[in-house]
């Protein structure tokens, strides 16, 4: 099985977890996630299957989309409901605050993940640190917010809809919301409703995902390979340049369909005259990069 299958990951497995549960059903087949969620949080896990495992950190390029809780007035040492509680204020701030910081945490902006994270701090997880009772020093990251909108707030509970760039963690979000309203704050809920090009929609529960494998039907969960929308333009390769893109080799402009080109450093879907996917591309000059080069499907 070659392609890609959006789960719907409950609360509670890690995303390891939900990888190893559907390896089980597509062995001998690779298996690889697109971006971790959290064991609390919930919603889309694209999962990269045999072949497309070689486009994973394609699929997981684009906007996340997120909705949740956040709790404000406690914060905890892991930035969300299942922490250790560290700090808590009688003082609840109004809406109007509350929908201002959050708007101001939108953008490039400089975060810290969270200490119980998965970053690595001189070759350790941080996670593992922090279970030893240290304190991981971990280094500031830049992300980019694009939203940041506080759909509704009640009894210091504030609902929220964020969307933002790979790698953003909304903990570290609900982190420092509560640090700049002054009362802390820590995420009591996390739902992706969307993991660049794929949205709950498309997802299936485990439930389905099983009975699914049992019945046989798997294959028709599975998304194509040849049919992944990656989010990229496509460039039609002529048989020259396919030649050159499977070998490895560098694709003149000129030997594309139509002689196109554009800008150093954007990614492209290799197509073959045939509408195979051939792979993935950069723009570098002086020429098309082959940077992921897909086997043709047998008959």
């Amino acid at each position: 099985m070659d392609g890609l299958l959006v789960v719907d990951k409950p609360a509670g497995p890690t995303s390891h977890d939900i990888v190893a549960r559907v390896r089980a059903f597509v062995r001998p087949s690779r298996v690889g996630h697109t971006g971790t969620l959290d064991p609390f949080a919930t919603g889309v896990l694209a999962l990269c299957i045999g072949t497309a495992t070689r486009l994973a950190r394609f699929v997981g390029e684009g906007s996340k989309e997120y909705t949740g809780e956040i709790a404000l007035c406690t914060e905890t040492d892991t930035y969300d409901a299942a922490g250790r509680v560290t700090f808590e204020s009688p003082d609840a701030p109004s809406q109007g605050a509350v929908i201002a910081v959050a708007s101001a945490l939108t953008g490039e902006i400089t975060q810290v993940p969270p200490p119980w994270s998965a970053k690595k701090v001189a070759g350790e997880r941080a996670y593992t640190l922090a279970r030893r009772g240290e304190k991981p020093e971990l280094s500031p990251c830049r992300v980019r917010v694009e939203s940041f909108e506080i759909l509704a707030y009640r009894d210091r509970r504030a609902s929220f809809k964020v969307v933002c760039s790979g790698g953003t963690y909304v903990r570290s979000l609900a982190f420092d919301l509560g640090r700049a309203l002054g009362c802390g704050a820590h995420l009591a809920s996390l739902r992706r409703t969307r993991n660049g090009t794929f949205r709950e929609a498309d997802s299936h529960s485990m439930p389905t995902i099983e009975a699914a494998s049992r019945a046989g039907g798997l294959d028709r969960l599975i998304r194509p390979l040849q049919t992944l929308d990656l989010g990229l333009p496509s460039v039609t390769l002529t048989e020259a340049a396919e030649r050159l893109a499977v070998a490895g080799r560098v694709v003149p402009a000129q030997e594309l369909a139509g002689g196109r080109s554009l800008p150093d450093g954007d990614l492209v879907k290799m197509v073959a005259a045939d509408g195979v996917l051939v792979g993935i591309g950069e723009f570098t000059a002086p020429g098309l990069h082959p940077r992921v080069v897909l086997p043709r499907p047998t008959a």
